[in-house]
């Protein structure tokens, strides 16, 4: 009787250590990642080697920083893919398909074909909801670019802002219109005073 209840204490307390150690674990875990951005990696192919700044990863998740990335995909037989990127909480995501150049590479590329399509999905909805996020951003680029008898009104992104959801106006007309201009993004219902806009002289096509 004694053993059994013995053997139920022990058990009891190593079932309490594993249960403080995972919540330990899991809290060290959830701390650790709490300034971290989580990263989606996808590939195509999957093995192909993934670098970020210059450390090697592979598909699936993983935490990085905040901050200004070179990332790397390579493998033999496909074009090689670097690009820069800014990554920010609290998501990332890098989805690459790489171009077949080699032949064994091509015919790789055409048993799976069906990967690169969901490839392109991917991206289709991606581009579709970078330019809904755009739009609800900058709501003012549904009237751009504007033009009458006295000045233009259009737009470019901000080369400075690398998540290119911000803009600059740009304002077309002789000086002594450029005020005609302004009202009309008051009358769209926006402040001028909350845009980045630059004056260029206007120059009437006719005299061109």
């Amino acid at each position: 009787m004694n053993n059994n209840i013995t053997k139920i204490k022990y058990g009891f307390i190593i079932g309490l250590v594993i249960i403080v150690g995972l919540i330990s674990f899991y809290t060290y875990q959830a701390i650790s990642r709490s300034d971290k951005v989580k990263v989606t990696i996808q590939a195509i192919p999957s093995d192909a080697t993934i670098t970020l700044n210059n450390k090697q990863y592979s598909t699936g998740y993983i935490y990085v920083l905040p901050g200004d990335y070179s990332i790397s995909v390579k493998k033999d037989g496909f074009e090689n893919y670097t690009k820069s990127v800014t990554f920010t909480k609290p998501t990332g995501n890098i989805d690459v398909a790489l171009s077949p150049q080699s032949d064994t590479a091509k015919a790789w590329a055409a048993q799976h074909s069906s990967d690169y399509s969901a490839y392109e999905g991917r991206a289709g909805t991606k581009a579709l909801a970078a330019g809904q996020s755009f739009l609800d951003k900058n709501p003012i680029v549904n009237h751009l670019p504007y033009e009458n008898f006295l000045f233009t009104i259009g737009y470019f992104i901000n080369p400075s802002d690398s998540s290119g959801n911000s803009i600059i106006i740009t304002v077309d007309a002789a000086e002594g219109y450029r005020q005609a201009a302004i009202n009309k993004i008051k009358e769209w219902g926006y402040q001028p005073a909350s845009f980045n806009i630059t004056f260029n002289n206007y120059v009437d096509p006719f005299l061109k």
